[in-house]
């Protein structure tokens, strides 16, 4: 038999397939982004399978089929819709498209791109409230990084935030998270500024299910902060290389980067108010105060060397325990440790 093209294109590795980490079912693709018709990369566990109309439709309804396949069992869903990102070059169907007309076809297909993703949210919604478990899921709901920079056409930004996907900014960083659930987990009806991270959902999730979380796992449980506004003192760290091609940035000599493995990283601290960053290509350290800064305009780093000193150390702490990353180039994970 020949080998099917599709499967040989795969990028699994190291058993990163979602069957080899813990998931019993699983549909969807392997990429950052996929065509929204006729899309060749699709899997159904692990057999291709064949496109059928628009693809965040496709994919609700999978979910639907996975959540009505037994109602009486409790189940973890992780609905990652490639909604809204590229490519954005044809028209949703119709009861998604007919409500936007700004004159620009991109910004109408962006809209109704994330419209399609919300109708999808919903019908999910309904299933469960028609099932009788909508009382009794949890269902938190995240993007998974700021927009990307250097658009060639109006889409939304980060506004009113600094930078992009892939950069430590917070325009690269910072989303808003909603979280719905029962009473008796989830203290609705409020917004809370404090700061979490994407990793705390698993644990979040395993907590509401009774999992013993002795065994340390990367973030936190929200639980105790979903049920009450307490505060914490939490520190979350970065450091990556910068996805400059995401922002059409140019090098000295006016040559656009494509290839994020070869752009300079960076370092960021976030710690109650204070945003410390360092950039290895100047060598620089910038504080923020993004309480009151929300674009980070104004480096105040001369003005608390205390603060810059205590952060930078709290970094050098995270950093030190780190395994060193198997994607990196040595150089450039060299750049980002504190002597």
């Amino acid at each position: 038999m020949a080998p099917d093209k599709r499967r040989e294109k795969a990028s699994y590795t190291l058993a990163q397939h979602p069957l080899d980490r813990g998931f019993d079912f699983f549909f969807g693709f392997d990429r950052s982004g996929t065509p929204y018709y006729d899309s060749k990369i699709l899997e159904l566990n692990r057999k291709p399978v064949k496109a059928e109309g628009y693809l965040t439709d496709q994919l609700t309804n999978h979910a639907i089929d996975f959540i009505n396949q037994d109602k009486s069992k409790p189940f973890f869903l992780y609905m990652a819709y490639n909604a809204v990102h590229g490519p954005l070059n044809k028209a949703a169907p119709k009861e998604y498209q007919a409500p936007f007309n700004s004159g620009d076809r991109y910004l109408d297909y962006f809209y109704s791109y994330l419209y399609a993703l919300d109708q999808g949210v919903a019908k999910i919604i309904e299933q469960l409230d028609s099932n009788g478990q909508l009382d009794n899921t949890i269902i938190m709901f995240l993007s998974d990084n700021g927009a990307p920079g250097g658009k060639p056409f109006p889409l939304p930004a980060n506004a009113p935030f600094t930078g992009y996907k892939g950069q430590v900014w917070q325009g690269g960083t910072r989303v808003p998270v909603v979280i719905w659930g029962p009473k008796a987990l989830v203290n609705g009806g409020r917004v809370d500024d404090a700061v979490i991270s994407s990793m705390d959902l698993m644990p979040t999730a395993l907590a509401a299910a009774g999992v013993d979380l002795s065994e340390e796992l990367d973030g936190n449980s929200l639980l105790p902060k979903l049920k009450s506004a307490e505060e914490d003192n939490r520190q979350l760290f970065w450091a990556s290389q910068l996805s400059y091609h995401w922002g059409l940035i140019r090098d000295a000599k006016g040559k656009k980067i494509e290839d994020k493995s070869t752009a300079e990283p960076a370092w960021a601290v976030r710690s109650g108010e204070w945003m410390l960053r360092y950039w290895a290509d100047s060598k620089k350290t910038e504080l923020f105060d993004v309480s009151t800064d929300h674009a980070e305009r104004q480096d105040i780093a001369n003005k608390h060397p205390q603060v810059v000193k205590q952060l930078t150390a709290d970094y050098k702490a995270w950093f030190d325990t780190l395994a060193k990353p198997a994607g990196w180039e040595k150089r450039y994970w060299q750049q980002l440790e504190v002597k």
